[in-house]
């Protein structure tokens, strides 16, 4: 459907998002339902948080998919890229001639439109970012609209259309949908964009890392002059995409490893210190241009989320000196310090008899070591009460497109080096992944094991999500923090968790 018949949809005209329970679909329900469209949709069930959300909007969703969804006739389509084109609801759309666009099309149609978007894109970091961006832009009032992937706990919502000239979004290199196989964030009409870090991904999608470092390619070309890139530049995969690449555009690099100013850079940002409690990281960050030192702090923790806010305070930093808006360092600190964090991003969500139970959308043995690294730092700290009697029990469902696969079969062995007891699940449906490329739990425990040489050996294999909740209730004790690791909803166990342990945190 073209820009011009989209113009052409009024209020109160009926869009119907197909695959609406996604995190992204449903804030895109939310914004369209904001513009005055009528808006529905389906999905194979629903399921939280994004159900939740959708439910206190009133937005009616079908489950499961079905042809018969289509009646009353919709005006529009949306189509997720969960959806193929053989799906009963997607051939019956065709048949009917409903027009229909994707995601990223709708996005950029209705809402980007002429503003400058901010986009968050990375292999990891993504939505924590996002939310954090969002967050400093509001408190500097500066009256942004973003689109979240997650529930950021600053905000009552996940989006948000507002009168201000930026939107901000997380650029997600996967695919747009069964009819346009190109990255979404190629749609974004990228002006600021935040690199975290390039590591390879989505095997369902990419064969190699080359074919990753090709999207991100076009994404940072797409940048006009007046423009700012803003990389990670400790990250090997960045430094290459910078050799390659034609940028138009200010480049500013940030990271822990100092370096002198030189192309492509325009400026450079480094981390000389961090520490952290119980409660906060402080930060100190230094500007190459100016020699000046800030102290960033944070309730963020992990050198992930050192990186993470980091990379918010250079555009901000690097906005301030030239932009005619009203912009503050102390606005930007006092936001940064403020932030809560996004659910399912390191939260706990639930504590019983003295233990703590944390989730976590950690699905990449970067994002799980990573993670486990924070949580000993939070919780294990020499300031730690529980620093010497509590233990770490990681639990991982292999659920991702990629994490089901056997790619990194053996990248995840040393991941879990952090955690004291490992629990890994029966990976999440591998009936369609060929045989050979399948990952193997029982591998990896083996692997595990056999690495860490400890005596009993640490890791295990549960498969179903009641038996692991059993096994905790037998081997837990106070001081224990319990982080469970999956992209999904993991057959149910965090309401399992809380019906067994009893006693929900306010």
């Amino acid at each position: 459907m073209s820009n011009n018949n989209l113009k052409s949809l009024k209020p109160g005209a009926f869009i119907y998002l197909m695959g609406i329970c996604g995190t992204a679909m449903a804030s895109l329900a939310g914004l369209l339902q904001g513009q005055g469209f009528v808006v529905g949709g389906s999905d194979s069930a629903a399921y939280p948080p994004m159900s939740d959300q959708l439910a206190n909007l009133e937005i009616t969703v079908k489950t499961p998919y079905s042809s018969s969804n289509l009646n009353p006739r919709p005006d529009l389509i949306i189509v997720g890229n969960v959806i193929s084109k053989h799906f009963e609801e997607a051939v019956e759309m065709e048949r009917l001639k409903i027009p229909y666009i994707s995601l990223p099309q709708a996005i950029s149609a209705f809402f980007i439109k002429e503003k400058k978007s901010v986009i968050v894109a990375g292999t990891h970091g993504k939505t924590t970012t996002t939310a954090l961006m969002s967050w400093v832009f509001e408190s500097c009032n500066l009256s942004p609209s973003f689109l979240i992937g997650g529930v950021a706990k600053n905000f009552s919502q996940s989006f948000l259309e507002q009168s201000g000239e930026h939107f901000i979004i997380e650029g997600d290199e996967y695919d747009t949908a069964f009819f346009d196989k190109g990255p979404k964030f190629l749609h974004y009409k990228p002006h600021f964009v935040i690199l975290t870090g390039i590591e390879f991904d989505h095997a369902d999608i990419y064969d190699n890392l080359d074919q990753v470092l090709s999207a991100f390619k076009k994404l940072v070309e797409l940048i006009p002059k007046e423009g700012l890139l803003i990389v990670n530049s400790d990250d090997k995969n960045i430094k290459t995409l910078l050799d390659s690449a034609k940028i138009n555009s200010k480049i500013i690099g940030f990271g822990f490893n100092k370096m002198d100013i030189q192309p492509p850079f325009s400026n450079h940002y480094v981390v000389t210190e961090y520490s952290y409690t119980n409660t906060f990281q402080n930060i100190l960050v230094k500007d190459s241009s100016t020699n000046k030192e800030v102290n960033l702090q944070s309730t963020l923790f992990g050198k992930h989320n050192i990186l993470n806010n980091l990379a918010v305070w250079v555009l901000f930093s690097e906005w301030i000196k030239y932009s005619t808006q009203q912009l503050s360092n102390e606005k930007v600190l006092t936001a940064l310090q403020s932030f809560k964090g996004v659910k399912r991003r390191q939260d706990l969500f639930f504590q019983s008899r003295g233990i703590r139970f944390i989730e976590d959308f950690a699905h990449h043995p970067t994002a799980v070591s990573l993670t486990l690294d924070a949580i000993k730092n939070q919780y294990f700290s020499s300031s730690s009460k529980d620093s010497a009697r509590g233990r770490v029990f990681a639990i991982f469902e292999p659920r991702s497109a990629t994490s089901r696969r056997d790619v990194f079969q053996k990248a995840f062995v040393k991941a879990f080096d952090k955690a004291d007891q490992v629990i890994i699940a029966k990976a999440y449906y591998q009936d369609k992944i060929i045989q050979t490329q399948r990952f193997s739990s029982q591998q990896l425990v083996e692997d595990i094991n056999a690495f860490s040489k400890c005596t009993p050996p640490k890791a295990q294999c549960i498969d179903l999500a009641s038996e692991i909740v059993s096994f905790l209730q037998k081997h837990l004790r106070a001081g224990d923090v319990v982080v469970i690791m999956s992209n999904g909803s993991f057959d149910g166990i965090y309401q399992k968790i809380k019906e067994k342990f009893s006693k929900v945190i306010a």
